[in-house]
């Protein structure tokens, strides 16, 4: 986590903000695996904080050609409700990037399903 501030050539300062990079990737950052059918990464935020931006990606396997498909949910601080923010279907592998207004979602939820048990190489 950075936390970074503004401050203008008068001295005024803007409020702390935190920047997080959460890092899921088996090659050198958080080597985080899915591992089977139903996969399911939570990422819940830091009090005080809401998230602003997200990249979920899903690598294509070799040879996998299946019914698959991603979501990713947000939770709305201001209605006390998941929120569904993407959704795509495909055959294999999928990347999902989207900004999010400031203020309003606190944890996401990162979903994958295939149809068949070989996505236990995933990251």
């Amino acid at each position: 986590m950075v936390r970074v501030k503004a401050v203008d050539s008068a001295g005024a300062e803007s409020p702390w903000a935190a920047i997080v990079f959460f890092v899921a990737d088996s090659n050198g950052g958080g080597g985080m695996v899915l591992t089977g059918p139903d996969s399911v990464i939570m990422e819940n935020g830091l009090e005080g904080a809401t998230i602003t931006e997200y990249t979920f990606t899903v690598p294509p396997v070799s040879g996998h050609s299946g019914s698959d498909f991603g979501r990713v949910r947000g939770y709305n601080r201001l209605t006390s409700q998941w929120d569904q923010l993407d959704y795509g279907t495909t055959t294999n592998g999928i990347t999902f990037t989207r900004s999010l207004g400031a203020g309003v979602y606190t944890r996401l939820e990162f979903y994958y399903y295939t149809n068949h048990d070989c996505s236990a190489t995933r990251s």
